[in-house]
């Protein structure tokens, strides 16, 4: 089981993988009565071994085109909003409205994370793919970069657990569109234990534990998501469980 450092999402707490995904897949696990080693890691490395080890499900992967017919999708988990993101004092030199202004600008990714193949897929091309977010806000703050795009809750909490203050930055615009997260498998994976991930996801919405995760985190910070798990197949097709 992997996923990427994605504070408050995915993180370390004292060497131990954290976070609202982490409790999510924990659910499931015990759930499914199954155990697993959870390691954290970059995106990169962490689709890298998705694409490549048969038993591998990864906790918290946006599902997006491209990766859509590769995996097997577990959810969704979570949907989540990307901003464009400057540093204050920078705001009103650019004067970014919309995502199209943005092109002009250098902006900061993680890579291989849902941004980077968004901007690729749109056309932009001064991307600069870092594999930690801490990455991204230093180049931010210290004028390397003019953008970041990420996801606005992820972006502040890393901001606050650096040390700076919220104010320092400030979202230049939103982007038209919002992702869903689920648990993806390699589909590859046994399909015995496919059923059983996807019965304990079932079992975790309709008990409720699902939702008291989810309000433990963010209450109704986020975007609302369906409670009927889904699972989306290799082939791209859709089965309500």
């Amino acid at each position: 089981m992997v996923g990427d450092i994605y504070p408050p999402f995915c993180y370390l707490s004292e060497d131990s993988p954290s976070g609202y995904y982490i409790e999510i897949l924990q659910a499931v696990l015990d759930q499914a009565e199954m155990t697993a080693e959870i390691e954290l890691m970059t995106i990169a490395r962490a689709v890298a071994l998705l694409d490549n080890e048969p038993d591998t499900l990864y906790a918290g992967l946006g599902l997006n085109k491209e990766r859509e017919e590769k995996y097997i999708w577990i959810g969704p988990i979570a949907q989540l909003r990307g901003v464009f993101i400057c540093h204050s004092d920078q705001a009103d030199f650019l004067a970014i409205k919309n995502p199209d202004e943005a092109r002009t600008c250098s902006i900061g990714v993680m890579n291989r994370g849902m941004t980077h193949s968004l901007l690729i897929a749109e056309g932009f091309d001064r991307i600069e793919p870092v594999s930690y977010p801490e990455q991204n806000i230093n180049k931010l703050k210290y004028g390397r970069i003019d953008l970041v795009l990420a996801e606005e809750m992820s972006f502040f909490y890393t901001v606050s657990q650096m040390g700076f203050a919220r104010n320092e930055f400030t979202i230049a615009c939103s982007l038209d569109f919002s992702t869903s997260i689920y648990l993806a498998a390699n589909p590859e994976m046994d399909n015995k234990k496919l059923e059983k991930l996807e019965l304990a996801m079932k079992n975790i919405k309709e008990s409720g534990i699902f939702v008291k995760i989810y309000n433990s985190y963010f209450g109704d910070a986020l975007n609302p998501i369906g409670t009927e798990p889904v699972r989306k197949n290799a082939k791209g097709t859709s089965e309500p469980q």
